[in-house]
């Protein structure tokens, strides 16, 4: 299920949060705020209710979570070590709630990854029960991963039961309660399309740098559709026959408004970056350059279109050059319009100062040397010699 490799990837502190609340999510309530209630303390206990507040955790504060809180009477008829499961769901386009989803396996349900948090609260005796409001369970916020981003209204239930083995746990009693939080995440039902959303971008990329020479060659084609079509193989099977539809339909698109000019990179690469897709913008510089070499041919125009690219989406220079290395190796590097420059071949800004250049040189002559000693592959090896060639020649060319 997509959502959910989208839900284990997608986060980023699983460690984090496994540390700073594991120890929550076994600790003790027993004794912590926890009293009889009765005519010889002069009050009654009202019955179980719980609430949820949204709060800081870690040595810093920087951690949201939300605190599931609990008082009242609890009814037991003897004693009995008893633990508290908390688990909740999103209701806020749904009445009926859709799961809400936990990275972190110390707050996952038994059998499936839905949050629910477990905690031993100790021993409990009849006609006890919390005076005022104690923690009965947290959950780590920015672990979850819920259907969509947005202010969600989001339903948290808890119940009181014996301490056996999951599959054996009997609610003796319970509550339910709500609280709004603010998600900035993509949600797991929007992922499907936000993945589609940056490949049309990808594919928007693509189409600029065929045009960019002036020649759609039918080999730049070929690339792009077979990229395509890899691409949408990684797709759930129910959804890729949408998905082809609607990227066939972005494909005609581009085209039109590459060959009418209209094809605004800026803006596209603007909008690839903004992208919660991860890799999103590596996909779309791998397929800028496996469609830049696909004639065979690198031609200088090519070459500054994908450094503008790349420039665009803040990807380094040293990672660029990685992705030409990779998809270029047997595409000549002399186009129509003259020799490609040696900078652009082994990705050297022109523009830097020459001390700057002349430390960058060095760099690259060690990554070259080091990839031409270890690579067997008599084509790329040809292509790292071109490139160590490159930089004799920017050596007495800068000093």
């Amino acid at each position: 299920m997509e959502f959910i490799c989208f839900c284990i990837v997608a986060v980023g502190i699983i460690g984090i949060f496994k540390k700073l609340f594991s120890e929550n999510s076994n600790s003790s309530s027993s004794g912590n705020g926890r009293e009889t209630s009765g005519a010889q303390n002069g009050y009654k206990m009202g019955p179980f209710e719980i609430r949820a507040i949204q709060v800081m955790r870690g040595p810093k504060k920087d951690l949201r979570a939300i605190s599931i809180e609990g008082r009242g009477l609890l009814p037991v008829g003897r004693t009995m070590e008893i633990q508290f499961v908390t688990w909740a769901e999103d209701v806020t386009d749904d009445p009926d709630g859709e799961p809400v989803l936990c990275s972190i396996p110390n707050f996952q349900h038994h059998e499936m990854p839905t949050f629910q948090n477990v905690q031993d609260a100790g021993s409990l005796s009849p006609n006890q029960g919390f005076r005022d409001w104690v923690e009965v369970g947290v959950a780590p916020l920015d672990a979850l991963t819920f259907p969509r981003s947005g202010s969600r209204n989001i339903r948290f239930y808890c119940n009181m039961s014996e301490k056996t083995a999951p599959s054996l746990r009997r609610g003796l009693i319970g509550g339910r309660c709500h609280i709004r939080v603010s998600v900035e995440e993509t949600g797991y039902k929007e992922w499907k399309d936000k993945r589609l959303e940056a490949l049309t971008l990808s594919l928007h990329l693509g189409i600029a740098m065929a045009h960019i020479d002036g020649d759609f060659a039918r080999s730049e084609a070929a690339a792009i559709k077979s990229w395509l079509k890899k691409q949408i193989e990684h797709l759930d099977e129910k959804d890729q026959i949408t998905a082809k539809e609607r990227l066939n339909t972005a494909l005609t698109t581009a085209v039109d408004e590459a060959k009418n000019r209209s094809l605004d990179i800026s803006i596209t690469a603007q909008s690839l970056k903004r992208s919660p897709v991860k890799n999103a913008s590596y996909d779309a510089l791998e397929l800028c350059t496996i469609v830049m070499a696909a004639d065979g041919v690198i031609h200088p125009s090519e070459m500054r279109l994908l450094r503008e690219i790349g420039d665009l989406l803040g990807i380094s220079p040293q990672e660029l050059q990685g992705l030409t290395d990779k998809h270029t190796p047997a595409a000549k590097t002399q186009g129509k319009a003259g020799e490609l420059s040696d900078e652009l071949l082994v990705g050297l800004d022109p523009k830097l100062p020459p001390e700057e250049a002349k430390r960058k040189i060095r760099e690259i002559f060690s990554r070259y040397n080091s990839m031409l000693t270890t690579e067997r592959d008599p084509i790329k090896r040809k292509r790292y010699q071109d490139c160590i060639e490159a930089v004799a020649r920017l050596r007495k060319k800068y000093g």
